[in-house]
């Protein structure tokens, strides 16, 4: 499964990554909060892939990001 991931303002000096994928025909997104500055690393993909297997159901190896 293949899951967009998109570095977006949050409002004041927040930030998250938006991220969005597709499950049954329907667009699905969840979001986690990062700090200004902070790069997509080993460490937010695991916590990015536990929030979605815990969603969908899907197995974390499954799960393929595509950092924009």
């Amino acid at each position: 499964m293949k899951v967009n991931v998109t570095d977006c303002w949050a409002g004041g000096n927040k930030r998250k990554w938006a991220l969005e994928w597709e499950q049954d025909g329907r667009y699905m997104r969840e979001c986690l909060y990062h700090e200004e500055g902070q790069g997509w690393d080993r460490a937010t993909a695991r916590v990015a892939k536990d929030i979605i297997a815990d969603v969908t159901g899907y197995a974390r190896s499954s799960i393929r990001f595509d950092v924009k």
